[in-house]
């Protein structure tokens, strides 16, 4: 019988790869990606969603459930910045008429916690709770851009994704990208993640002065007028780093 230690290890595993799977994942299909034993997989799916933690659908994959997402949006990291952002990102949204994003940086990732859109503008990409490589979107260049050193040659020395043929994977020259970042105070992801897209960002920071989360707008490939947005973007975030301060 595995030990607390152990089943607590594959309960964390579990909800970390449910966590990067847009269209859930079957028992079998958790096994696959995680190695557990389909068995321990089923068991330990099913007690989630009798706790409400996860939820099933008729297609037996299982989802983020309510209470989950409830308890994540109490993490200082992102329920509470969430709570003081929402407010601006809807006067950002009516401003721009274009789609709002609020992320933070998790390890080497960023993970969007909010989006807001404009009427019948839903995005495809990215829902909330989505992790994406801090090198694809502007709000992850602008955490990347912010984030210790260690950090940012852990990240660059690593395999980066290419997404499109515009993906800029080499290292000297995001570190270049990272610099005018911190010069200019605003991200720019100019079809990186795919090829309709452009956004700008700018970080939130807290009352210490360190870069917390970030906010976007996203528009397609020729709409964005990179500096109009751009400021109107930090002049957002710099509201919300005075509001969590």
């Amino acid at each position: 019988m595995d030990s607390n230690g152990g089943i607590l290890a594959r309960v964390a595993r579990i909800l970390k790869t449910l966590a990067h799977s847009g269209a859930g994942l079957t028992a079998t299909e958790m096994s696959r990606a995680t190695t557990i034993p389909v068995s321990t997989c089923h068991r330990i799916l099913r007690a989630l969603a009798e706790e409400d933690l996860l939820e099933i659908d008729t297609a037996y994959r299982y989802h983020p459930g309510l209470s989950l997402w409830e308890l994540g949006t109490t993490s200082p990291r992102s329920g509470q910045i969430q709570q003081a952002a929402l407010p601006f990102m809807r006067d950002l949204m009516h401003v721009s008429g274009f789609p709002v994003h609020l992320a933070v940086r998790d390890g080497l990732q960023a993970v969007f916690v909010e989006k807001m859109y404009p009427s019948g503008k839903v995005p495809e990409r990215p829902h909330v709770g989505s992790h994406y490589p801090l090198h694809l979107t502007s709000v992850g260049l602008a955490l990347l851009a912010h984030a210790p050193s260690s950090v940012q040659e852990q990240y660059l020395s690593s395999t980066l994704e290419r997404r499109t043929n515009l993906t800029v994977t080499d290292p000297h020259q995001i570190r270049r990208t990272l610099a005018d970042i911190r010069a200019q105070g605003f991200a720019i992801s100019d079809r990186q993640v795919n090829e309709t897209s452009i956004s700008a960002a700018a970080p939130i920071k807290s009352a210490d002065g360190r870069v917390v989360a970030a906010l976007s707008v996203n528009t397609p490939h020729g709409v964005l007028r990179e500096r109009t947005m751009a400021h109107a973007v930090q002049t957002t975030a710099l509201s919300i780093s005075r509001a969590i301060s």
